[in-house]
């Protein structure tokens, strides 16, 4: 898909993944356990849902996505302050935590 259909969904994507709440259930719990005290790197977060469930786990993560509309939307509401949204192409990523991919 196009960034520009990304940009436009953003604002509605978060209702459509109502329906897998039970499979982010599941998710919410188990990554913690993975991601304690760690540096994290998220990519393709859309309106970054994972990411605000997760963060506070981690030692710092920073959630990033290729779509400007899906990363304002992530940022609204609350979210720990270790938790930083980026707007990034996940063929070109900015960070050196991308260099243990």
């Amino acid at each position: 898909m196009n960034k520009k259909i990304w940009d436009l969904y953003a604002p509605i994507y978060e209702k459509a993944m109502r329906g897998d709440r039970k499979t982010y259930g599941l998710m919410y719990e188990r990554i913690p356990k993975v991601i304690q005290g760690m540096d994290v790197l998220e990519v393709a977060t859309g309106p970054g849902l994972l990411a605000k469930h997760v963060a506070h786990a981690a030692h710092k993560m920073i959630a990033t996505d290729y779509s400007d509309g899906m990363i304002r939307e992530a940022k609204k509401g609350s979210y720990p302050n270790n938790l930083t949204f980026e707007v990034a192409d996940a063929e070109h990523l900015p960070h050196a935590l991308a260099i243990g991919l």
